[in-house]
């Protein structure tokens, strides 16, 4: 496929040239949908390491693993199961002889050593696993005493309570901790109109 503006993107261009003039294998899906392409067979008669590069607004990431000798086949398998326009593609795929190289990755990505990729929108302890492995979201600070000023909440469950900031329009519109005059603080949040009930749950100390 050639560079493309997707509908309320940026200009998304291949991995190679990094303008207009490359291409790579992809799709675009407006209405949810899957994506599945398969390499040629090779013999790899060596352990080497198989790289690629995945271009696309959802996931943007670099990807290495080593691979041990033999058939080699790769499958690639994307899927979009929500409704929306999503822009997948693959390019620059390797495979390269002897070990892979530590993960480097290139200004705006960030690493998952475990699944050794390179995502995009990578913050830890937020309560969302953007590496595969949940490793931005392990060893993530604990704690009964909790402000709840971060994503993470010190490690509650919050069953269907929501993290929500102070704001003017919110009821009640400052949190305790910065106080009634200040709108930056953030608390834990439930309302219900059908007599429902919920819990927060503390960690296990």
């Amino acid at each position: 496929m050639e560079s493309k503006q997707v509908i309320y993107q940026e200009m998304i261009y291949d991995h190679t040239y990094g303008n207009k003039s490359g291409t790579f294998y992809g799709m675009v899906s407006y209405a949810g949908s899957s994506f599945s392409f398969s390499s040629p067979t090779e013999e790899v008669t060596v352990p080497s390491c198989l790289s690629l590069y995945y271009i696309g607004h959802v996931n943007l990431f670099e990807f290495e693993m080593p691979i041990a000798p033999g058939q080699m086949e790769i499958n690639f398998r994307l899927y979009d199961f929500v409704y929306d326009v999503k822009y997948f593609g693959i390019d620059d795929v390797k495979i390269t002889p002897g070990d892979c190289p530590p993960l480097v990755c290139p200004t705006g990505l960030s690493p998952c050593h475990k699944d050794g990729i390179c995502v995009a929108g990578k913050i830890e302890c937020d309560k969302i696993s953007q590496c595969p492995s949940g490793e931005d979201e392990a060893d993530c600070p604990i704690s009964i005493s909790c402000d709840f000023e971060q994503p993470y909440g010190c490690g509650y469950d919050f069953g269907s309570y929501i993290w929500r900031d102070a704001f003017i329009h919110h009821l009640p519109a400052a949190d305790h901790t910065m106080g009634a005059d200040n709108h930056t603080g953030h608390y834990m949040f439930f309302t219900s109109d059908s007599r429902q009930t919920t819990t927060l749950t503390s960690p296990l100390i």
